[in-house]
């Protein structure tokens, strides 16, 4: 593990963090002090990267001067190295790198945080390695789609067929930044340019004509995932899940992308200790663009559960 550090006011200051695992090397912002009484390892979302928490981590540290959070950039986002090619952008893969993080930071016990893709890599995680986790904390996600079996056989064709064809795509270069930001809030419209402004500043590479998005051109080359866990297998691993949970829960309307509700609420239901919030008005980035509601939030699930 390698760290530089950087200065500023506490609840302000963070580091760069490094990971070297076997083939590949992954980096995290850090907030807080390596003694911190409470640990919190938070994970991003799709194509987003570890500046996903830059407005809650300073706040959680304003209001408890006792945290420190790892913010990882998960294997193809942000400032860690994109997996070989013959690796796969696949759950049991953010999994493992998780743990073996996880293992290298070397914590007796810690919360975790996660949005969206991270959301459902922490909830399969904590399922799989429970004993450390005192409380789990996740934004607008309950649970990784879900395929049926007949439908596998084709989902691994199609993935095949698309991670070759990947070998062919040529990056967009962006004149400015300005470009990218236009960009990235193209396809998300329910997030704040502050928002955006803060994800493009480390999911970014400066290059020789412009600027590059620095995420894995895989993640967006039309590749459906390698396979896909069935209904009763994402449910089996929510059951799992033994720690605290607390799930901040988006206005559908302010949502991107469509999400069944019912069967999120039915999903929620397998959590042993399950707590449901909503954030009214809140789009799928609510952690970013509503960072002092999230946080209080947190805060009280927190108290309640004495930490």
């Amino acid at each position: 593990i390698n760290a530089e550090y950087g200065g500023g006011k506490m609840e302000e200051r963070w580091s760069d963090l490094s990971f070297s695992l076997p083939d590949i090397t992954l980096r995290a912002k850090v907030w807080g002090e390596n003694n911190a009484k409470e640990k919190i390892f938070a994970v991003h979302g799709f194509l987003d990267n570890a500046g996903s928490f830059d407005f809650v981590a300073p706040l959680l540290l304003k209001n408890r001067k006792d945290l420190q959070l790892v913010c990882l950039d998960l294997p193809g986002h942000g400032q860690s190295d994109h997996l070989p090619f013959l690796a796969e952008y696949f759950l049991t893969t953010y999994v493992t790198v998780i743990e073996r993080v996880l293992t290298l930071l070397g914590w007796e016990e810690y919360h975790l945080m996660g949005h969206s893709l991270g959301g459902n890599a922490l909830f399969t995680f904590a399922a799989t390695f429970p004993n450390k986790i005192k409380s789990l904390i996740i934004f607008d996600i309950m649970g990784s789609s879900s395929a049926v079996e007949e439908e596998l056989p084709d989902m691994l064709r199609k993935a095949i067929d698309g991670k070759n064809r990947s070998t062919l795509r040529q990056r967009r270069v962006y004149s400015t930044i300005e470009e990218v930001v236009s960009r990235y809030k193209s396809v998300n419209q329910h997030i704040s340019l502050e928002s955006v402004h803060r994800l493009v500043l480390r999911g970014t590479k400066k290059i020789d004509g412009g600027y590059i998005f620095s995420h894995d051109v895989r993640l967006v080359a039309d590749i459906p995932p390698i396979l896909k866990l069935t209904e009763n297998q994402v449910r089996a691993f929510l059951k799992n899940v033994k720690c605290p949970t607390l799930i901040v829960w988006a206005d559908k309307d302010k949502r991107s992308y469509p999400y069944d509700e019912d069967l999120a609420m039915e999903r929620f239901k397998c959590l042993e200790k399950g707590n449901l919030v909503h954030l009214e008005g809140g789009g799928h980035h609510l952690h970013l663009d509503h960072p002092d509601r999230v946080v209080s939030f947190i805060l009280r699930f927190w108290g309640d559960l004495g930490f």
